[in-house]
């Protein structure tokens, strides 16, 4: 029990005799004690009278069991503190609303100085004195340091970092310059993250000025005027000062926890910012653990839990972006941010995300390209839309090349059977080959040809699992990520590149992605017009609010089958402007054991280049909007009367929702087995790919299936050419100078 107990700081009181009460009033809050013994007590609990003192002074109007037991029930409630500290009321009362006991606060102060340093052009004198103004211990050795600094990247950090790291020292980084100063992390070594996990984020979200310091071979970092005024920066330096002393004397702060704030000048707002700690981080990390042999994935039986929009999913869209939302910076995020581009627009339900692709772009086209590169996501919820775009977000990022994947040494012919010849997987013809350099000049952006593969060159290659052989198979590196520096015989794709909330979900949706795309190539390349879908059997209430909104914009909207030999529903969704002269054809596809949601997919795919669709219908055809001329050819040019191919077969039955089984189970981990059985019937292997990156948590993978097609332009024998005849739709296999001279440019 406190030996001379005082009302905390922050409290004012006031006495209601008549009502028996004690009023404890603060600025956030406002306690009420009830009983004569409080109305009592109240007057003496000043830190100048001991308990003794109250008791005697007591005497005859309450009980010493009385007063003890009050006196208990008010420091149990942390309304009482101890007398001392010889602070101003005012920062009593700031200190005691944070908890920090008024004994302890004098001590707290003198054990724990503070260091100041600057690496930058901000000297730290004024700093110095705003610290010691808030009372605070000033020393050249401290365990907390402050570092000043003009750039977050600065080059001195890494030897520093290194450095500070062995030593053990505390530190906080600070940028008071600019528009947007920075307060933190606390990098705490040994248990918080360290400068080398923000530097690895910093530099994957500047890709404007890490691609000029690239160019132009700069040691430090990109020089940017940072406007900043004596007032903005006295701001950071009094609101630093504030944090430092909350982190030091109550262990809260806005930068503690792997936390780092921005503070916008213009605006006056602060954005809180997660830094993770980076497990395969070489200064703080396990890199060696990161880097060991690969291992079979391990597959486990899981029960669906959310089936509704999207796909199958373990947890809900809500839980997803709960779990993973830290991820989402500007500044320390994986995911740059998540953008309703429709804010306005009530039905569509699409987010885009600006995904870190960490890419080393090696020409401007490619940096413009890049900048613009937006991941998606979409859904009959804005929910799910949102977890969508977040988690494609970083399946993009999980699947960029970084230099801590593992990998081997070797070339085709000295790997032998276990290697795959990135020629069945890629499906490029010889004649595409034959005619690379033209057809690159001709082609958009997804339809480059590489040049061939030598198969006695060394590169890296990857493993990748076999689900069919249960052995591991090798693929180049270059294929298997993006951004491998040897890129130029062998190109990485997004298909079959998929995220889940856990492993066996992710798989499923890598899985479907590669058969909507086999089916879809197939379709457009072979120009067969498939049978309609009949959208109102579904008695889908999202699809008829669909048609209507369609319709309010003189749109016109239908879903062919485009399923193939794999028997698995895909569909395309397509939309055109029903009149005036440029139809802007658009169009969205889906796969799925459960044709509702292979038809939601894409439906709601369709959705999400609308509004892509409805700015370029209101004039905006500029570059700005679309760089790839192929498209917007395509948007200015293609009808359904010069592209027939994507209007229904009138001479086949309209395919109803009773027309299709759902093969899906209530397990993720039987319907991956009943994915690889249909492959392995049609004489195929399938491949597994893990992506999953430590420092993300987001399961990611490469689904892989040599022989299956993707419907970018690769003209190869095989399925393109064989399915269409094995199904019927054509009599004999078409040849490649009869194929859809367009390239599909989604």
């Amino acid at each position: 029990m406190h030996e001379k107990p005082q009302f905390k700081a922050h409290f004012n009181i006031h006495i209601v005799g008549d009502e028996k009460a004690v009023f404890l009033l603060s600025e956030l809050d406002y306690y009420v004690l009830q009983g004569r013994i409080y109305c009592l007590l109240a007057p003496l609990l000043d830190g100048k009278h001991s308990v003794d003192q109250i008791i005697d002074h007591l005497a005859g109007q309450a009980s010493i069991a009385e007063i003890y037991y009050a006196l208990a029930l008010l420091e149990k409630k942390a309304y009482i503190t101890e007398a001392g500290g010889d602070f101003p009321r005012e920062q009593l009362a700031f200190w005691s609303a944070l908890g920090v006991e008024t004994p302890a606060l004098l001590e707290k102060v003198k054990s724990n100085p503070v260091s100041v340093i600057s690496l930058g052009n901000d000297s730290t004198g004024t700093l110095l004195s705003i610290l010691r103004e808030m009372q605070l211990e000033i020393a050249e050795k401290a365990e907390l340091l402050i570092v000043l600094v003009d750039d977050y990247l600065q080059p001195e950090l890494e030897e520093l970092n290194q450095k500070f790291y062995r030593e053990k020292q505390s530190w906080i980084l600070v940028k008071a310059r600019g528009s947007i100063p920075w307060l933190g992390p606390l990098f705490i070594p040994r248990k918080t993250a360290c400068w080398q996990c923000l530097a690895q984020r910093l530099q994957n979200n500047r890709d404007v000025e890490e691609y000029i310091r690239r160019q132009q071979e700069l040691q430090s970092p990109v020089n940017i005027p940072q406007g900043t005024l004596p007032a903005t920066r006295a701001l950071v330096w009094n609101l630093l000062a504030v944090e430092v002393a909350k982190q030091l004397l109550s262990g809260q702060s806005l930068f503690s926890e792997n936390k780092m704030i921005s503070l916008d000048i213009y605006n006056m707002s602060i954005e809180s910012h997660t830094l993770v700690k980076r497990p395969q981080c070489p200064i703080c990390g396990q890199a060696a653990d990161i880097h060991k042999a690969a291992q079979p994935p391990l597959l486990q039986s899981t029960r669906k839990l959310f089936t509704f929009d999207g796909g199958h999913r373990s947890i809900s869209p809500e839980e997803t972006l709960q779990k993973y939302g830290h991820h989402v910076s500007p500044i320390t995020g994986v995911v740059k941010f998540l953008h309703n581009p429709v804010e306005a627009d009530p039905f569509l339900k699409v987010y885009y995300s600006g995904h870190n692709r960490a890419a080393k772009y090696g020409n401007l086209a490619f940096l413009r390209g890049g900048l613009r590169s937006q991941s998606a996501g979409k859904g009959i919820s804005e929910m799910q839309a949102k977890a969508g775009a977040l988690c494609e977000a970083v399946e993009r990022y999980s699947g960029v090349f970084r230099g801590e994947e593992t990998r081997i040494r070797a070339s085709y012919r000295e790997l032998g059977e276990e290697a795959i010849h990135p020629n069945r997987i890629m499906n490029f013809s010889s004649t595409q080959y034959l005619n690379q350099e033209l057809s690159n000049a001709r082609e958009g952006k997804f339809n480059q040809v590489p040049e061939p593969f030598d198969e006695n060159q060394e590169m890296d290659w990857t493993a990748v699992w076999s689900l069919t052989r249960k052995k591991f198979r090798y693929l180049p590196t270059a294929f298997c990520y993006f951004s491998h520096p040897e890129n130029k015989t062998v190109f990485s794709c997004s298909n079959g590149n998929a995220s889940g909330n856990i492993l066996e979900e992710a798989i499923l949706q890598g899985f479907f992605e590669l058969v909507e795309r086999d089916s879809v190539a197939i379709w457009w390349y072979n120009r067969l017009q498939m049978p309609e879908v009949d959208l109102a059997s579904f008695n889908e209430p999202f699809i008829h609010e669909m048609q209507r909104y369609y319709c309010r914009h003189d749109r016109e909207i239908w879903v062919l089958d485009l399923s193939s030999d794999l028997n698995i529903p895909t569909f395309a969704a397509l939309t055109r402007k029903s009149s005036g002269g440029q139809e802007a054809i658009m169009m969205g596809f889906g796969a799925h054991f459960d044709a509702r949601l292979a038809l939601i997919r894409a439906l709601t795919e369709l959705n999400q280049m609308m509004p892509f669709v409805l700015e370029l219908e209101n004039g905006k055809w500029g570059e700005d909007i679309i760089i790839d001329n192929v498209t917007l050819e395509w948007m200015k040019q293609a009808t359904v009367a010069n592209q027939p191919y994507l209007l229904p077969h009138s001479g086949k039955s309209v395919r109803k929702a009773g027309d299709y089984n759902d093969l899906s189970g209530e397990d993720f981990l039987s319907d991956i087995e009943s994915c690889r059985q249909i492959i392995e019937r049609k004489g195929m292997e399938m491949l597994v790919l893990e992506q999953t990156r430590p420092d993300i948590g987001i399961a990611v993978v490469k689904v892989i299936v040599p022989g299956l097609r993707h419907f970018w332009k690769r003209l190869a024998p095989g399925r393109l050419y064989d399915v269409p005849v094995e199904m019927g739709w054509l009599p004999l296999p078409r040849l490649e100078s009869e194929m859809n001279p367009i390239g599909m440019f989604l």
